[in-house]
């Protein structure tokens, strides 16, 4: 069972949607059009850090936050071409994330383990796989599996810090919001 957090007041003064946490001010567009309740994980970083007396600098942080009855899930969007920086830059935000939610919650990080996803929402176009044949293999076999292939070296996030961690294009993504809306548990098919 999650942290009802809509009940913490930190979280309370920020509830967004996707589709406001997905807006990428430098290309002037959203990554989800999806209307789902988020709460927007940068506004609840600066509001936790300010009530320490802390600039917003000190931590990076994940864009959204979303929740059910059993799991949370902390989503970066990346309008960009993920490279070895963004990567890195991806992985403080996870890690500070984590801990500014720990301690909001009151929870561990054995907690986030057995309840938490990490999802990062790519643009396909800007990211075009660079063996786009062997990754097509790769998917076929990964779909037949029941496994979903995550991209960008990720991967090992799984289990360490978080239960389950997913890279998806938009489309993937929302194809997700949709299964999780419905409660369907089967990881998407690999879509290259």
């Amino acid at each position: 069972m999650t942290k009802k957090l809509d009940a913490i007041g930190l979280f309370q003064s920020a509830l967004s949607t996707l589709m406001e946490t997905s807006f990428d001010d430098s290309n002037n567009e959203y990554m989800s059009l999806s209307e789902a309740d988020a709460f927007d994980f940068d506004q609840v970083k600066t509001t936790y850090l300010n009530s320490l007396g802390k600039p917003e600098e000190c931590a990076k942080s994940v864009d959204a936050l979303i929740e059910d009855d059993s799991s949370f899930a902390f989503i970066e969007f990346k309008n960009c071409q993920i490279t070895d920086r963004i990567r890195k830059d991806i992985r403080l935000k996870l890690s500070d994330s984590l801990l500014i939610y720990n301690d909001i919650t009151g929870t561990d990080l054995s907690y986030s383990r057995a309840q938490g996803e990490f999802i990062i929402v790519y643009s396909e176009a800007k990211n075009p796989s660079s063996a786009e044949y062997r990754e097509k293999i790769v998917s076929s076999i990964m779909e037949k599996a029941q496994e979903e292939l995550i991209r960008f070296g990720f991967d090992r996030h799984k289990g360490s810090y978080m239960k389950d961690v997913h890279t998806y294009t938009e489309k993937q993504f929302a194809e997700y919001m949709l299964r999780r809306s419905s409660n369907q548990d089967q990881p998407l098919p690999n879509m290259v």
